[in-house]
């Protein structure tokens, strides 16, 4: 009787385990599955959208640094800034991008080779980027004051006080990374093991973990976007308020100030979008760094946090992208110049005038058209939008100074109009 009572509780105790172990199986295959589909997602982020985001985001760059070293938009406080922010970005997405492809493609991870290879990658990738958000600020602001002190723009917003202002931010954002030449490097365990190149070594791991996400949350989002919202807004009020007292000004005499308003709407649009993309595509990153000591405390992954972190960092490598088409979209006076790289072509062959070369560049809501020949004079038309248009001739065969001398009025009434 004993022996029968104990075979059935033996039954009993092996076939309520069974479904035990079977489900325990059951969740790790589900977990096993979700891994896998996990990777295999964040793999394709990586591996197929980093190329098209790094092409795009160069060859823009690089169209708005001929764009605004071009003669026409060159020698400006905005030509400064915008170059010298395309050269930013551009440096962003090859010192970030490019070893986070390598990386995610299983080619090499060029932080592990050595410890000051780590530390040097990590100092530009950071450098670079506080500089890129720092120069769009700065230019943020010149524009705020352009707008509220027009009387005071030629002196305040010049081209040396740009580059002034670049050269301080670039040494600022040395200053402020230059503690990763000692919070990055080798890893050991307890034992004394070799664990990575790469690491956050202690005494600074606390450092790396706790404060400083906040230092880039102040620093790089938040301070910057505040900053720029505010100047924004006084800009657009600013803009809002001149065109309610030009309302009722005489219709003649608004002739410059209507110049003025759409090279201020221009740069307002320009600001604005900028901005917005900015707060757009940074913030949901910085807000995961943040988050990241909560969402990854556990030894278990976490599916939604990885691809949660796979897409923001796309987002912030977009932001360093996308400016050359911002400034397309609403940049009037950039759009036609960049347009004018690719719109020289001869006037002339088919109306019998063999001889006679010329050019037409479509230029912020007006036309430059110039024309020469061996034997007369070079003409130069500025046609605006409004139908006016004003002529310039001067023999080729003339004073060299007064070549000069028409040709800057030229350019400075095409960039007026």
């Amino acid at each position: 009787m004993s022996g029968a009572i104990e075979m059935t509780s033996s039954e009993v105790t092996i076939s309520s385990t069974i479904p035990t172990t079977n489900a325990s199986e059951s969740s790790a295959n589900h977990t096993s599955n979700n891994l896998r589909q996990q990777d295999a997602f964040e793999r394709y982020i990586w591996i197929y959208t980093l190329p098209a985001i790094f092409i795009i985001g160069v060859v823009g760059n690089v169209f708005t640094i001929l764009v605004m070293r071009r003669r026409r938009m060159s020698g400006t406080a905005t030509s400064v800034y915008l170059t010298l922010l395309a050269i930013a970005d551009t440096s962003v997405l090859v010192t970030g991008l490019i070893p986070e492809w390598l990386i995610q493609t299983d080619i090499k991870d060029i932080s592990e080779v050595d410890p000051w290879v780590c530390k040097f990658e990590r100092f530009f990738f950071y450098t670079t980027g506080d500089v890129a958000v720092w120069i769009l600020v700065a230019f943020t602001c010149d524009r705020c004051i352009a707008v509220c002190f027009p009387l005071k723009k030629r002196h305040l917003c010049t081209a040396t006080r740009a580059y002034l202002a670049c050269l301080v931010i670039v040494l600022v954002a040395v200053a402020k990374n230059f503690h990763i030449f000692w919070t990055r490097g080798v890893v050991y365990d307890a034992a004394g093991r070799f664990i990575e190149n790469c690491g956050k070594p202690e005494p600074y791991v606390y450092f790396e973990k706790k404060i400083r996400p906040w230092i880039v949350m102040v620093t790089v989002s938040l301070g910057p976007f505040l900053i720029i919202l505010v100047c924004n807004v006084i800009i657009v009020k600013q803009l809002v308020w001149s065109g309610r007292m030009r309302t009722g000004t005489a219709a003649g005499s608004g002739s410059s100030q209507e110049k003025q308003q759409r090279a201020f709407t221009q740069t307002t649009a320009m600001c604005l979008s900028t901005s917005f993309a900015f707060l757009i595509l940074i913030t949901p990153s910085i807000v995961l760094l943040i988050g990241k000591p909560n969402w990854t405390s556990s030894d278990r992954p976490n599916i939604a946090y990885d691809i949660a972190k796979a897409v923001n960092n796309q987002l912030m490598f977009i932001n360093h992208s996308i400016n050359f088409f911002l400034y397309c979209l609403t940049g009037a006076r950039f759009r036609a110049e960049f347009v004018s790289m690719f719109d020289r072509c001869p006037l002339g062959g088919s109306d019998g005038s063999s001889g006679e070369t010329g050019s037409r560049t479509h230029y912020s809501g007006s036309a430059l058209t110039t024309r020469s020949s061996p034997t007369s004079d070079i003409v130069a038309v500025v046609t605006r939008q409004n139908g006016a248009s004003s002529k310039y001739s001067i023999h080729p065969n003339g004073d060299a100074k007064e070549r000069e001398r028409v040709a800057e009025h030229v350019i400075q009434e095409t960039k007026d109009t």
